[in-house]
């Protein structure tokens, strides 16, 4: 008879069992998103440092390019001057020949 009177009590303890069980796989499932999340802003701050990295390599290229932008005008100073000095010898050379 006394088994008859704890079968309900096993059986509310077992729903009691089987309702903490349930919580704790949600808890887990939880715990899982988090983890993933912490994991997706990990990746997303590593590609925020990424395309800084990106703008700075941009910007070096554009300063590489004003450069040889310089480089390329000092180029065609050098040889304005070597023109202006060949001129200069030309005059020289007129003069000379029109003292004779």
């Amino acid at each position: 008879m006394r088994m008859l009177k704890a079968i309900p009590e096993a059986m509310r303890m077992l729903k009691a069992i089987q309702e903490a069980m349930t919580m704790l796989k949600a808890i887990h499932e939880t715990m899982t998103m988090l983890k993933a999340i912490q994991e997706t802003k990990t990746m997303l701050k590593a590609i925020q440092e990424t395309m800084t990295m990106l703008k700075a390599i941009q910007e070096t290229m554009t300063m590489l390019k004003a450069i040889q932008e310089t480089m390329t005008m000092l180029k065609a100073i050098r040889e304005t001057m070597r023109m202006l000095k060949a001129i200069r010898e030309t005059m020289r050379m007129l003069k000379a020949i029109q003292r004779q």
